[in-house]
Parts: C-alpha cells; sequence; structure tokens
C-alpha cells in the first residue's frame, strides 16, 4: 500500500541513493524513539503510533528491491506530470485571458454599433421632425 502525498525517503530521513542496510539502520533507529511503548502520555503515545505506522510504511516499501524500484518509477512519473499540467494549466490560463479579451472586445464593439444606430436613428427623427 502507498499512501499518498508521503515520500517514504523523508519519513526515513534517508536519501534516495541509500542503500538496504541504510534503510534497516534507519527504521532501527527511529523505532527505538519514536515506539509507542516508550511515550509516557496518551496523546504521546497517538502521536507516536501514527508516525510509527507511517515508518513502518515506508521500511516495507523501500526494503524490498522490486516495491522500491515501483515506488522511485511512481514517484518519477508522479514528479513528471506535476511538470507537464502545470505546464498546461498555465498555457490554459493565457488561452482563457485570450478568450476573456475576445469577449469584451467583441461586446465592446456590440455596444459601439448599438450607439451608433441609436444616435443614426435620433439624427433621423429629428431631421424628419424639422
Amino acid at each position: 500500500m502507498v499512501l499518498p502525498n508521503l515520500n517514504y525517503y523523508d519519513v526515513l530521513g534517508l536519501s534516495k541513493d541509500c542503500s538496504s542496510a541504510d534503510i534497516r539502520k534507519a527504521f532501527k533507529k527511529l523505532c527505538l524513539k519514536l515506539h509507542p511503548d516508550k511515550q509516557s502520555t496518551e496523546e504521546g503515545r497517538e502521536k507516536s503510533t501514527a508516525a510509527f505506522l507511517k515508518m513502518k510504511e515506508a521500511y516495507d516499501n523501500l526494503i524490498d528491491d522490486v516495491q522500491r524500484q515501483q515506488y522511485d518509477a511512481q514517484q518519477y512519473a508522479d514528479c513528471w506530470n506535476n511538470q507537464h499540467s502545470t505546464r498546461s494549466s498555465a498555457s490554459e490560463q493565457k488561452r482563457r485571458q485570450q478568450e476573456e479579451r475576445d469577449r469584451r472586445r467583441q461586446q465592446e464593439d456590440y455596444r459601439r454599433k448599438q450607439e451608433d444606430r441609436f444616435r443614426q436613428e435620433r439624427e433621423r427623427e429629428a431631421r424628419n421632425a424639422e
């Protein structure tokens, strides 16, 4: 199971080029520090339980070479998609802004034409009234 928006390397305090031995060592160190049984208060146990579960999830996914490769590939794909979706949303925003400017120009042109027609009609009526 992969938790969304959770960087397993950050959870264990490791870099992406770490070895399996580094992963085990970091996990054991954090277990000693954050194990729920080591906490004296109920609130501390609840917080450490949540942190411990994240740690365990990170360890389980990074210690297995196949799962680690899949995780790294997914992280790379997510990063690539985020970069391109940002670009496309920026171009989408520019397109919308251009459409808005075009719509305003059309409205302004229509308003001017209506004003011209109204003015011409008043002038025609004024001439006929004379």
